[in-house]
């Protein structure tokens, strides 16, 4: 079985609707698969596909997510809409879609814009039932695979992260505290300091933060107060790290 020699996957494009062939996989979402076409893309078409992609379109990422035991959370999008849609990785499938409906609201923080789309999978290239129960098995092993190698990898990054007392630092920022919002008119009136840390298992540190471990703060704006707050939090969050040590460490300001 499979796919005729002679049968080749046509897009058709209109200034309407188009009809387009797709294929999916777990870690690049969807690609274009037609092998020749009908008419011109539309500019419609071209304009959502420079500022969106086919996953964001079918609204596909971010609408599954599953975490693991160490609170690690991993999107399974393309893997939920694979199997509820019954198509396999790579497996091509026509999609319409109409020209998208624009529109604008009032809101009480002005006119928004917004988009609708509509679209239908209307044919699902034919593979045998082994084959498609085969790929969706494999991709299956693959994810629980990465997934327990990425659960160890940041099991140990996280150990790196909260031992490794010479990548902390001390972070403090102003904040907007007692109810108080930004404006033109105010300035923050509370600290917030913050124990972070630049470790990583990378042989090379980045010059940024990479975990943050601890904080405290002070809505009057007192930095004694906000760091004795976050060295509380830090010598219970770490163990074997003492007050001493934490309020030792260099610190960074954060400009407002």
């Amino acid at each position: 079985m499979g796919r005729r020699k002679k049968e080749v996957l046509v897009d058709f494009y209109s200034r309407e609707y188009v009809r387009v062939w797709l294929a999916y996989d777990y870690d690049n979402g969807f690609d274009e698969v037609g092998e020749t076409d009908i008419g011109s893309r539309p500019e419609w078409l071209q304009w959502e596909l420079e500022n969106m992609s086919w996953a964001d379109i079918l609204s596909v990422r971010g609408r599954y997510t599953a975490a693991d035991e160490d609170g690690n959370s991993f999107d399974d999008s393309m893997l939920i809409w694979g199997l509820h849609e019954g198509i396999a990785p790579g497996q091509p499938f026509l999609l319409w879609m109409e020209h998208p409906h624009y529109y604008t609201s009032n809101t009480e923080n002005g006119v928004e814009h917004d988009v609708d789309y509509s679209w239908e999978i209307e044919r699902v290239f034919p593979w045998p039932l082994k084959k498609v129960a085969t790929l969706f098995e494999g991709w299956r092993d693959g994810v629980m695979k990465y997934r327990e190698a990425e659960r160890l990898r940041r099991r140990k990054e996280k150990h790196v992260q909260r031992t490794d007392v010479k990548s902390m630092f001390l972070d403090f920022e102003p904040y907007f505290s007692n109810g108080s919002w930004a404006d033109d008119m105010a300035s923050p009136t509370g600290i917030r300091y913050s124990l972070r840390t630049t470790a990583t298992l990378a042989k090379k540190k980045p010059g940024w933060a990479t975990a943050t471990l601890a904080s405290g703060e002070d809505a009057d704006g007192d930095h004694e107060k906000a760091l004795q707050c976050l060295i509380e939090q830090a010598v219970k969050a770490l163990p074997g790290l003492s007050p001493e040590a934490v309020r030792s460490l260099p610190k960074r300001s954060s400009r407002w």
